[in-house]
């Protein structure tokens, strides 16, 4: 099966960055000032810390 285009050449960046916004508004409040960040603080559960390394 051919490839015509990369990805990069199908989507604008205007379109990439708006998908972007809209996939971190699901995870979290956007930052102001780094619209593509999030404010979120880390939810681990007691079980799920005994498991992570010191």
């Amino acid at each position: 099966m051919a490839s015509e285009g990369s990805l990069e050449d199908k989507i604008s960046d205007k379109q990439a960055t708006e998908w972007a916004r809209q996939i971190a508004e699901v995870y979290g409040a956007l930052k102001k000032d780094q619209p593509l960040e999030i404010e979120q603080l880390v939810h681990v559960a007691p079980e799920e810390c005994s498991t992570l390394d010191a």
